[in-house]
């Protein structure tokens, strides 16, 4: 008796393995339309794309060949969530928008990666939020140079499935990686309390707003109108802000002197960098005063690098606004704040 059968000896069914193939295709996309109603109706998700480094570099490849008719945006979230890129555009003549923010990250590297190109003669908007633009290192450092680092090394397949993920990312809610990926929902399903010996990650934020392939945000129809998100959300960032521990001055006097030459860097090549303080309310706003003081911190940078600065609290027509979360503002405001913030640059002779 032989000790096995070759499965090749098998008898295979005399089936209909096209309509058995079609069914199978059918019952998938059928529990995937299931799904994708499931996420826009009952959870309140929508359309948005993908932010990573792939997108980050499809942005970055915008100022290529542009000479000096380019606008690169730099920061952190804020400056995603409160700047509105056809305004921004059109200020400046219709300029391309390259938007290279990174949501919780140091800014500095981004400027000081368009410093180092000879190519880039444009202007630079660099939003400041007092909690990150001076962090000098760990996991917010490290998400910026991760993305600065991966860009110029990018295969080819690399940068033809960021064109491949534009398609289903346009129309499918399901697909939000932030909330929805399966790690992301076994994370939150399965949260585990600290134990002895093992503290347990802070949790991060969720799904705030609707990435666009632009990289521009807009804030979550959600987070603009449930109180109870609003009130989540508002802990999550206290916990992350009391975790950030305080900067050493000396540090950060380093670290200025690092930034002014990047902007001496642009500007010498005919470009402009416009450092811009966007709107905080709530606990945040109070911290930021109290652990990041613009007398320490803001007001030297605009001196030390000659850039023009624009501070939220110096303009009664910038500063009434109310972050739902203390730190975003709605989409109806963003609206607003940029027209306001596009006509107080063109006063001062900062747009051209």
């Amino acid at each position: 008796m032989p000790l096995s059968t070759s499965s090749s000896d098998r008898p295979v069914p005399d089936q209909a393995w096209g309509r058995v193939g079609l069914g199978m295709v059918a019952l998938a996309a059928a529990a995937l339309l299931t799904w994708e109603i499931i996420v826009r109706s009952a959870l309140g998700y929508g359309q948005s794309y993908t932010d990573g480094p792939l997108l980050w570099g499809f942005c970055r490849d915008r100022l290529k060949g542009w000479d000096d008719n380019a606008v690169a945006i730099v920061g952190s979230s804020r400056i995603r969530f409160d700047l509105v890129h056809d305004q921004v555009s059109e200020a400046f003549g219709d300029a391309p928008i390259a938007h290279l923010a990174i949501n919780g990250s140091v800014p500095r590297p981004v400027l000081h990666d368009l410093a180092q190109d000879p190519s880039f003669r444009g202007t630079v908007l660099v939003g400041y939020t007092p909690g990150l633009f001076w962090v000098p290192g760990g996991p917010n450092m490290t998400m910026t140079t991760e993305v600065t680092d991966k860009y110029p090394r990018r295969t080819p397949s690399e940068k033809a499935s960021q064109y491949i993920a534009f398609l289903p990312q346009s129309v499918f809610a399901f697909l939000n990686k932030e909330d929805l990926a399966l790690p992301k929902l076994l994370r939150e399903t399965l949260a585990l309390p600290n134990r002895e010996g093992v503290m347990v990650p802070p949790r991060m934020p969720p799904y705030l707003a609707k990435v666009e392939a632009d990289r521009g945000e807009r804030m979550w129809e959600k987070l603009e109108t449930d109180p109870e998100f609003q009130a989540e959300v508002q802990g999550i960032w206290k916990t992350l802000f009391q975790l950030a521990p305080p900067l050493p001055p000396e540090l950060i006097a380093k670290e200025r002197a690092e930034v002014a030459a990047d902007v001496a860097a642009i500007r010498a090549r005919g470009g402009d960098v416009i450092f811009i303080r966007f709107p905080s309310s709530g606990w945040i706003r109070e911290h930021e005063r109290e652990n990041n003081p613009r007398e320490a911190l803001w007001d030297p940078l605009i001196e030390e690098t000659g850039a023009v600065g624009i501070h939220f609290e110096d303009y009664p027509e910038l500063s009434g606004y109310t972050c739902p979360e203390w730190s975003h503002l709605t989409r109806a405001d963003s609206e607003t704040f940029t027209r306001d913030l596009l006509r107080i640059l063109k006063e001062q002779g900062a747009i051209r």
